[in-house]
């Protein structure tokens, strides 16, 4: 191909079906349900041809209603052998490649997954005016490739709203000199990009817990693409809670018809907890302090641009959009469930039942906060445990956050909106209900399910806290479940230790979050929604006996 390449072809191949259904197979493309009947058109809103051999696309996806835009660069191959380096000709590559190609009219491979882009796309990175100097050797990388050996892996898993990768670099004439490593970030949603942004502005004000930014690369009107230091890292945190309290439950709680009724004693499951969740409790007892500093390092104060500025105003300006929002939420969600439910385990009355109490709950919330005033600033917004990885130096944890992209259910206006630091600590502290609950899952599924392969987990955990059924089959459950209502409510006791929160606002962004979660299940995870749902009812039922005490 060359840069002659024929933009006709390309516009032919956006209007045919298998085009879309590729689309749709994609993991960052996003509204899967809405736009699975095919009827939505692919329109080519940015094009260019760069190096010979790769098509940078902006593609407009549109619908009656619906409008939105994704960055993708394509690599046009005939073989795909021949557009591959030796390095990256391996079988489980290969497969990989082949998983990420489109075969039609036109061969296409999203370009992210081969060297050949990184290489090419090198000489437009705007570098960061104050460049650390440890990274200055990735100039000399980017001015001329071919002196250095480069390796190429996918990140997340390919479970993520981005394309994210590794770089490990080192000097061809130098094999044994310790590799560097940096991650290149593809934003897929083409909008103004708030992790460059953030992360920008977290550097100004010296937060040593987020990767430094090291260039941007812009394509058409936007920065698409992030150069970020890749932090070493032993894992994300929430692994650890997972690790833990998962080895904990199963190797206690072994037999299901076991007597574990010294649990009942509220020290004891204290001590329990204590005795095998030492680092779940370490980084209890010092991320909510980190997660402080992370909020201050968002502001600049005397900021030029509003976005970074915080300011105080009155709760009721805050919340009342949001309560039309929260009210959107669940009026679709019925729609939803509905439709869901027709041949499923739940019972629409009782779905309803839970979100017909948000009215209530947010009413007696939003009473007890109604003449006060709040900081509204720049937050992370999509902060939960699997955002920050930690590392050991020194025999000290050191923590940092990562993907300050926003929560990717929300438009790009709502992304820019300020708001309390409530948001995000609702959103961290869902975390802990997700591993509890899923903990649970897991159990009820290795000792009970397993036995009675006609129904899932999801179906007994269903009947055993909706419908009270069966309780009396499984002994250990309601020993099981206080075991695990006390470990959360311990970690979030002392998480919040450090911090100065309105509890009113917290319980406020906590049915938020919650509702946004159950919206997110259903589009992705059907059955998954018992997680989200269990957490609104649970929290419901704790907001009625504190109305009762």
């Amino acid at each position: 191909m060359n840069e002659n390449f024929d933009k006709d072809v390309l516009l032919q191949v956006l209007k045919t079906r298998e085009l879309k259904e590729w689309l749709l197979s994609r993991r960052w493309f996003s509204h899967k349900s809405e736009l699975s009947d095919l009827q939505f058109e692919v329109l080519l809103d940015y094009f260019e041809v760069i190096g010979g051999d790769i098509i940078t696309t902006v593609i407009k996806i549109t619908k009656a209603g619906y409008d939105k835009r994704y960055f993708i660069p394509f690599l046009r191959f005939e073989e795909l052998a021949n557009i591959l380096e030796e390095s990256e000709r391996i079988e489980e590559n290969l497969r990989k490649l082949q998983e990420n190609s489109f075969l039609g009219a036109i061969n296409l491979l999203e370009a992210e997954y081969c060297l050949l882009f990184w290489k090419t796309i090198f000489s437009r990175i705007i570098f960061i005016n104050d460049l650390d100097e440890k990274f200055k050797y990735f100039i000399d990388v980017t001015k001329d490739h071919d002196k250095y050996d480069i390796s190429l892996k996918q990140l997340g898993e390919g479970n993520t709203t981005n394309l994210l990768f590794k770089l490990k670099i080192r000097k061809k004439d130098e094999p044994d000199h310790k590799l560097a490593s940096i991650v290149v970030k593809s934003y897929k949603n083409y909008i103004e990009n708030l992790e460059i942004l953030k992360l920008t502005t977290l550097m100004k004000n010296n937060f040593k817990h987020a990767p430094k930014l090291l260039g941007s690369i812009k394509i058409g009107e936007f920065k698409a693409i992030g150069i970020i230091e890749k932090v070493s890292n032993i894992g994300n945190i929430g692994a650890v809670y997972w690790n833990e309290l998962n080895d904990m439950i199963f190797r206690i709680f072994e037999d299901v018809n076991g007597n574990y009724s010294q649990f009942e004693d509220k020290h004891q499951i204290f001590e329990l907890i204590t005795r095998n969740c030492v680092t779940s409790l370490d980084f209890s007892s010092e991320i909510g302090h980190i997660i402080k500093k992370m909020h201050r390092a968002l502001t600049i104060s005397e900021s030029k641009d509003e976005h970074f500025s915080s300011e105080v105003i009155k709760t009721q300006k805050c919340l009342e959009p949001r309560v039309s929002y929260i009210h959107s939420i669940i009026l679709n969600l019925k729609f939803t469930i509905k439709q869901l439910t027709t041949n499923s385990f739940f019972d629409i009355s009782q779905i309803n039942s839970i979100l017909n109490d948000v009215s209530e709950v947010l009413g007696n919330l939003l009473f007890r906060i109604r003449d006060t005033s709040i900081s509204m600033q720049t937050l992370h917004q999509d902060l939960h445990m699997e955002q920050v990885l930690y590392n050991t130096v020194n025999e000290k944890y050191e923590f940092y956050f990562t993907d300050f992209e926003g929560d990717p259910q929300l438009s790009p206006e709502e992304k820019k909106k300020k708001l309390p630091i409530e948001k995000d600590l609702a959103s961290f502290l869902r975390s802990l209900s997700y591993i509890k609950y899923n903990t649970l899952l897991g159990y009820i599924n290795e000792k009970v399910a397993k036995s009675d392969d006609k129904e899932s987990p999801e179906k007994i955990l269903h009947d055993l806290l909706f419908l009270n059924e069966n309780r009396a089959n499984i002994p250990v459950f309601d020993i099981l479940l206080r075991v695990l209502n006390i470990w959360e409510n311990k970690l979030t006791e002392i998480i919040l230790r450090e911090l100065d929160l309105t509890t009113a606002l917290l319980d406020f962004f906590t049915i938020e979050r919650t509702l946004q979660e159950i919206n997110y299940e259903i589009l992705y995870r059907p059955d998954k929604i018992i997680v989200p749902l269990l957490g609104l009812k649970e929290m419901f039922e704790k907001k009625k006996k504190e109305k009762k005490n």
